[in-house]
Protein backbone atom coordinates (compact mmCIF):
# COMPACT_ATOMS: atom_id res chain seq x y z
CA UNK A 1 0.00 0.00 0.00
CA UNK A 2 1.35 3.73 -0.55
CA UNK A 3 1.96 5.17 2.56
CA UNK A 4 1.08 8.68 3.99
CA UNK A 5 4.25 10.80 2.92
CA UNK A 6 4.23 9.47 -0.76
CA UNK A 7 0.12 9.74 -0.82
CA UNK A 8 0.68 13.23 0.08
CA UNK A 9 3.52 13.65 -2.18
CA UNK A 10 1.12 12.73 -5.49
CA UNK A 11 -1.48 14.64 -3.98
CA UNK A 12 0.95 17.58 -4.31
CA UNK A 13 2.53 16.75 -7.32
CA UNK A 14 -0.88 16.23 -9.38
CA UNK A 15 -2.28 19.45 -8.19
CA UNK A 16 1.03 21.21 -9.31
CA UNK A 17 0.31 19.40 -13.02
CA UNK A 18 -3.57 20.13 -13.26
CA UNK A 19 -3.22 23.31 -12.04
CA UNK A 20 -0.57 24.57 -15.22
CA UNK A 21 -1.62 24.26 -18.69
CA UNK A 22 2.11 24.30 -20.00
CA UNK A 23 2.69 21.05 -18.13
CA UNK A 24 -0.35 19.83 -19.17
CA UNK A 25 0.75 20.64 -22.78
CA UNK A 26 3.97 18.83 -22.17
CA UNK A 27 1.81 15.40 -21.39
CA UNK A 28 0.05 16.04 -24.85
CA UNK A 29 3.01 16.95 -26.82
CA UNK A 30 4.76 13.70 -27.27
CA UNK A 31 1.63 12.09 -28.51
CA UNK A 32 0.96 15.25 -30.77
CA UNK A 33 4.36 15.33 -32.21
CA UNK A 34 3.80 11.45 -32.75
CA UNK A 35 0.35 12.18 -35.12
CA UNK A 36 2.70 14.87 -36.93
CA UNK A 37 5.45 12.50 -37.32
CA UNK A 38 3.01 10.02 -39.02
CA UNK A 39 1.24 12.37 -40.99
CA UNK A 40 4.00 13.99 -42.74
CA UNK A 41 6.78 10.90 -42.78
CA UNK A 42 5.17 9.96 -46.12
CA UNK A 43 6.11 13.35 -47.80
CA UNK A 44 9.73 13.33 -46.58
CA UNK A 45 11.79 12.29 -49.66
CA UNK A 46 13.97 9.69 -47.92
CA UNK A 47 13.74 6.16 -47.67
CA UNK A 48 12.63 4.13 -44.15
CA UNK A 49 11.83 7.53 -43.09
CA UNK A 50 9.24 6.25 -40.89
CA UNK A 51 11.40 4.07 -39.50
CA UNK A 52 14.01 6.53 -38.71
CA UNK A 53 11.76 8.66 -36.91
CA UNK A 54 9.83 5.78 -34.86
CA UNK A 55 12.71 5.82 -31.89
CA UNK A 56 12.69 9.56 -32.31
CA UNK A 57 9.41 9.92 -31.13
CA UNK A 58 9.26 7.47 -28.64
CA UNK A 59 12.39 9.11 -27.13
CA UNK A 60 11.48 12.59 -27.14
CA UNK A 61 7.74 11.58 -25.68
CA UNK A 62 9.25 10.12 -22.84
CA UNK A 63 11.82 13.15 -22.01
CA UNK A 64 8.36 15.40 -22.54
CA UNK A 65 6.97 13.13 -19.46
CA UNK A 66 10.36 13.95 -17.87
CA UNK A 67 9.53 17.63 -18.42
CA UNK A 68 6.42 17.96 -16.79
CA UNK A 69 7.64 16.88 -13.22
CA UNK A 70 10.73 18.64 -13.69
CA UNK A 71 9.81 22.05 -14.20
CA UNK A 72 7.26 21.34 -11.55
CA UNK A 73 10.65 20.78 -8.91
CA UNK A 74 12.14 23.95 -10.72
CA UNK A 75 8.97 25.81 -9.64
CA UNK A 76 9.26 24.41 -6.34
CA UNK A 77 13.27 25.64 -5.66
CA UNK A 78 12.22 28.77 -7.43
CA UNK A 79 9.51 29.70 -4.57
CA UNK A 80 11.11 28.01 -1.86
CA UNK A 81 7.81 25.72 -1.10
CA UNK A 82 9.79 23.09 0.27
CA UNK A 83 7.44 22.78 3.66
CA UNK A 84 5.69 19.76 2.90
CA UNK A 85 9.26 18.13 2.06
CA UNK A 86 10.27 19.41 5.44
CA UNK A 87 7.07 17.71 7.55
CA UNK A 88 6.34 14.75 6.19
CA UNK A 89 7.95 11.74 7.48
CA UNK A 90 10.47 10.84 4.66
CA UNK A 91 13.88 10.93 4.22
CA UNK A 92 16.28 12.22 1.17
CA UNK A 93 16.61 8.45 -0.35
CA UNK A 94 13.09 7.85 0.55
CA UNK A 95 12.16 11.62 -1.50
CA UNK A 96 14.55 10.67 -4.58
CA UNK A 97 13.09 7.43 -4.82
CA UNK A 98 9.32 8.72 -4.87
CA UNK A 99 10.72 11.36 -7.95
CA UNK A 100 12.50 8.44 -9.95
CA UNK A 101 9.70 6.24 -9.49
CA UNK A 102 6.71 8.92 -10.33
CA UNK A 103 8.74 10.35 -13.32
CA UNK A 104 9.67 6.74 -14.93
CA UNK A 105 5.95 5.93 -14.67
CA UNK A 106 4.56 9.18 -16.59
CA UNK A 107 7.29 8.94 -18.94
CA UNK A 108 6.84 4.94 -19.25
CA UNK A 109 2.89 6.39 -20.41
CA UNK A 110 4.05 8.79 -22.39
CA UNK A 111 6.34 6.78 -24.69
CA UNK A 112 3.86 3.79 -25.07
CA UNK A 113 1.09 6.24 -25.99
CA UNK A 114 3.65 8.26 -28.78
CA UNK A 115 4.21 4.96 -29.65
CA UNK A 116 0.74 3.84 -30.32
CA UNK A 117 -0.41 6.62 -32.22
CA UNK A 118 2.91 6.81 -34.44
CA UNK A 119 1.52 3.08 -35.15
CA UNK A 120 4.58 1.46 -36.68
CA UNK A 121 4.25 -2.25 -36.02
CA UNK A 122 6.81 -3.61 -33.84
CA UNK A 123 8.70 -6.55 -35.35
CA UNK A 124 9.80 -7.74 -31.63
CA UNK A 125 7.57 -7.04 -29.14
CA UNK A 126 10.24 -7.90 -26.41
CA UNK A 127 13.15 -5.74 -27.49
CA UNK A 128 10.48 -2.83 -27.87
CA UNK A 129 9.39 -3.13 -24.34
CA UNK A 130 12.53 -3.27 -22.31
CA UNK A 131 13.86 -0.70 -24.93
CA UNK A 132 10.43 1.58 -23.57
CA UNK A 133 11.77 1.19 -20.49
CA UNK A 134 14.77 2.24 -21.42
CA UNK A 135 13.77 5.20 -22.89
CA UNK A 136 11.04 6.29 -19.98
CA UNK A 137 14.45 5.77 -17.74
CA UNK A 138 16.05 8.62 -19.26
CA UNK A 139 12.97 11.28 -18.16
CA UNK A 140 14.53 10.76 -14.36
CA UNK A 141 17.61 12.25 -15.57
CA UNK A 142 16.02 14.97 -17.14
CA UNK A 143 14.04 15.58 -13.90
CA UNK A 144 16.28 15.95 -11.51
CA UNK A 145 19.17 17.85 -14.08
CA UNK A 146 16.80 20.41 -14.35
CA UNK A 147 15.87 20.36 -10.41
CA UNK A 148 19.71 20.52 -9.06
CA UNK A 149 20.75 23.05 -11.70
CA UNK A 150 17.76 25.53 -12.86
CA UNK A 151 17.36 28.17 -10.35
CA UNK A 152 13.45 29.21 -12.54
CA UNK A 153 11.78 27.82 -15.20
CA UNK A 154 13.68 30.32 -17.88
CA UNK A 155 16.95 28.51 -17.04
CA UNK A 156 15.30 24.87 -17.05
CA UNK A 157 13.97 25.77 -20.35
CA UNK A 158 17.48 27.00 -21.46
CA UNK A 159 18.78 23.72 -20.59
CA UNK A 160 15.64 21.55 -21.50
CA UNK A 161 16.03 23.03 -24.92
CA UNK A 162 19.92 22.85 -25.53
CA UNK A 163 21.25 20.24 -22.93
CA UNK A 164 19.50 17.03 -22.31
CA UNK A 165 16.84 17.80 -25.03
CA UNK A 166 19.80 18.67 -28.00
CA UNK A 167 21.92 15.59 -26.59
CA UNK A 168 18.90 12.93 -27.23
CA UNK A 169 17.39 14.88 -30.31
CA UNK A 170 21.11 15.15 -32.45
CA UNK A 171 21.55 11.37 -32.06
CA UNK A 172 19.25 10.00 -34.46
CA UNK A 173 21.70 12.32 -36.97
CA UNK A 174 25.09 11.53 -35.19
CA UNK A 175 24.29 8.19 -36.00
CA UNK A 176 24.20 8.67 -40.11
CA UNK A 177 26.92 10.87 -40.08
CA UNK A 178 29.45 9.56 -37.84
CA UNK A 179 31.25 6.41 -39.19
CA UNK A 180 30.60 3.02 -37.69
CA UNK A 181 34.01 2.85 -36.89
CA UNK A 182 34.01 5.64 -34.52
CA UNK A 183 30.79 5.24 -33.27
CA UNK A 184 32.52 4.45 -29.88
CA UNK A 185 32.83 8.09 -28.76
CA UNK A 186 29.07 7.73 -28.57
CA UNK A 187 28.67 5.17 -26.45
CA UNK A 188 28.60 7.46 -23.04
CA UNK A 189 25.01 8.77 -24.30
CA UNK A 190 22.14 6.52 -22.82
CA UNK A 191 20.32 7.85 -26.14
CA UNK A 192 22.34 6.44 -28.48
CA UNK A 193 21.75 2.86 -27.07
CA UNK A 194 18.21 3.63 -26.91
CA UNK A 195 17.49 4.53 -30.65
CA UNK A 196 19.61 1.63 -31.48
CA UNK A 197 17.17 -0.82 -29.49
CA UNK A 198 14.10 1.33 -30.26
CA UNK A 199 15.02 0.51 -33.79
CA UNK A 200 15.76 -3.23 -33.25
CA UNK A 201 11.89 -3.43 -31.59
CA UNK A 202 11.00 -1.77 -34.95
CA UNK A 203 13.40 -3.90 -37.31
CA UNK A 204 15.82 -7.16 -37.23
CA UNK A 205 19.74 -6.25 -37.40
CA UNK A 206 19.55 -7.44 -40.72
CA UNK A 207 17.20 -5.17 -42.34
CA UNK A 208 18.78 -2.53 -40.08
CA UNK A 209 22.01 -2.87 -42.00
CA UNK A 210 20.95 -2.80 -44.81
CA UNK A 211 19.01 0.25 -44.56
CA UNK A 212 23.07 1.53 -43.62
CA UNK A 213 21.91 1.28 -39.78
CA UNK A 214 25.33 0.57 -37.77
CA UNK A 215 24.55 -2.30 -35.61
CA UNK A 216 27.53 -3.76 -33.21
CA UNK A 217 26.26 -6.48 -32.18
CA UNK A 218 22.82 -8.78 -32.98
CA UNK A 219 22.01 -9.48 -29.26
CA UNK A 220 19.92 -6.92 -28.68
CA UNK A 221 20.00 -6.60 -24.89
CA UNK A 222 23.25 -4.29 -24.79
CA UNK A 223 21.01 -1.76 -26.07
CA UNK A 224 18.66 -1.88 -23.22
CA UNK A 225 20.67 -2.53 -20.57
CA UNK A 226 22.98 -0.39 -21.15
CA UNK A 227 21.13 2.89 -21.14
CA UNK A 228 19.43 1.73 -18.14
CA UNK A 229 22.30 1.69 -15.74
CA UNK A 230 24.05 5.08 -17.33
CA UNK A 231 20.71 6.55 -16.78
CA UNK A 232 20.33 5.21 -13.36
CA UNK A 233 24.22 6.42 -12.36
CA UNK A 234 23.14 10.10 -13.76
CA UNK A 235 20.11 9.70 -11.43
CA UNK A 236 21.90 8.63 -8.60
CA UNK A 237 24.52 11.69 -9.07
CA UNK A 238 21.86 14.37 -9.72
CA UNK A 239 19.67 12.69 -7.01
CA UNK A 240 22.93 13.55 -4.37
CA UNK A 241 22.73 16.98 -5.71
CA UNK A 242 19.48 17.99 -5.77
CA UNK A 243 19.23 16.73 -2.01
CA UNK A 244 21.71 18.89 -0.76
CA UNK A 245 19.97 21.48 -2.10
CA UNK A 246 16.99 20.79 0.12
CA UNK A 247 16.71 23.06 3.07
Amino acid sequence: MIGQPTRALLVRDIRAVVRDPFLLFLIAYGALLALIARLAGPYIPITDIELYLAPAVVILAALLGGAVLGFSLVEEREQQTWLLFRVLPAGGTTFALYLITTTLLVALVCAALAAAVYGRPVANAGIFAVSLLAAAAGAPVYLLFLGSFASNKIEAMAMAMYKIGGSASAIPFLIFLIPANAQWALWWNPWYWTYLGLLQGYASPVDLRAAGIPILVDAAWPYSVVPILLCAAASAVFARRYRRLVP
